[in-house]
């Protein structure tokens, strides 16, 4: 039996975030089948990295909820989170509360026989990296477990803050600010103006990679890493749509860009697919005799003219199909990151 660092990055997606914990619900129940072996992810992976619902579900992950429970909440509730949207223009299309009420209650019920306070990031299971991007002070920002000694000042986050800071999509829902107490003082802290980490690491798979290399000092040939997208939308020049019968080919003009937030969708996907790209020359470099420094896997699907799904999307007949995908991509992928888990050994460190 071998030991590898196990990295698992989950891009950001809005409601597409269902193809993600699909495929992760797919492989807690091969696990479950094998005599000996935990279902919960975070009893294997090393570090669990996320962006936007990304982050939202590695949270969840790290507090062992149950991959199949996380889809199912984004499902059932996906009315209520993406339900009837306020004025598009003048202010942001969603209200928060609805999210932050599922995401609160979710984290607290999965802990509450361990603990007796508000979940924080320091009560995690296994390392975590969550990306935001603080506005008010102009910088990225990457919220951490204290897997290391000197990561002091994001272990009292409370880990809802957190997912809803992760989660704050321009448009989509208003930008987060907060405030909490330091763990057992009566210190308060500002969590301050922040929205999705997606406005600069939608694919945080090379933050999760910096962090095992540089941060925590592991060689690369020790690495393995499991990074899986929300869907990769096509674009057609021929499209056109029709009105009154009439047909109106599509003008690529500033309302098309912005019905539907298309212009952050293509903005969120392309610096996915660069970062993919970046890591597979990183893990592979670009000829085919380089020898591999890591074993990197990507999981993605395409989503083209015929499942075209807006990141909040309540269109069960479109989520049912995203949710096959996921099923159907497991069936091909799954035996490898299976085998990854049962082959390797937890690499130790943390949790203690």
């Amino acid at each position: 039996m071998g030991k590898k660092f196990k990295i698992l990055s989950i891009d950001g997606g809005g409601i597409r975030g269902i193809f993600p914990s699909q495929y992760i619900a797919s492989l807690e129940q091969r696990l479950g089948e094998i005599d000996g072996q935990s279902n919960r992810i975070c009893d294997h992976f090393d570090l669990i990295c996320g962006t936007s619902t990304g982050g939202i579900l590695a949270l969840g992950l790290a507090f062992g909820i149950p991959a199949s429970e996380l889809k199912d909440l984004y499902i059932k509730n996906r009315k209520s989170i993406f339900g009837w949207p306020n004025n598009k223009v003048l202010r942001r299309k969603y209200p928060r509360k609805n999210l932050e009420n599922l995401i609160r209650e979710k984290f607290k019920s999965a802990m509450k026989n361990e603990i007796d306070h508000e979940p924080l990031l320091l009560d995690a299971k296994t390392r975590l990296c969550i990306t935001g991007y603080d506005i008010e002070n102009a910088q990225p920002k990457v919220y951490k477990t204290p897997h290391k000694e000197d990561y002091k000042f994001d272990l009292y986050r409370p880990a809802y803050q957190v997912a809803l800071a992760t989660g704050a999509a321009p448009t989509f829902f208003s930008p987060f600010k907060g405030e909490y107490e330091m763990f057992n003082t009566d210190e308060k802290v500002n969590f301050p103006l922040t929205v999705d980490g997606g406005v600069f690491a939608n694919n945080p798979t090379l933050i999760a990679i910096m962090e095992a290399h540089k941060g925590l000092g592991i060689d690369l040939a020790d690495i393995e890493v499991v990074s899986i997208g929300t869907g990769s939308e096509t674009y057609r020049e021929s499209d056109t749509k029709t009105v009154f019968k009439i047909p109106i080919p599509r003008l690529w003009g500033p309302f098309y860009w912005m019905y539907k937030t298309r212009i952050l969708n293509l903005m969120f996907q392309a610096q996915s697919q660069h970062i993919d790209d970046m890591c597979k020359i990183f893990a592979k470099g670009t000829g085919e005799s380089e020898e591999s420094l890591f074993p990197y896997h990507r999981i993605q699907t395409t989503l083209d003219h015929n499942l075209k799904i807006a990141m909040d999307s309540t269109d069960l007949r479109k989520l049912t199909a995203l949710t096959n995908r996921a099923v159907k991509e497991f069936q091909v992928t799954g035996n490898t990151i299976e085998q990854l888990i049962i082959n390797n050994e937890r690499w130790g460190g943390f949790p203690s």
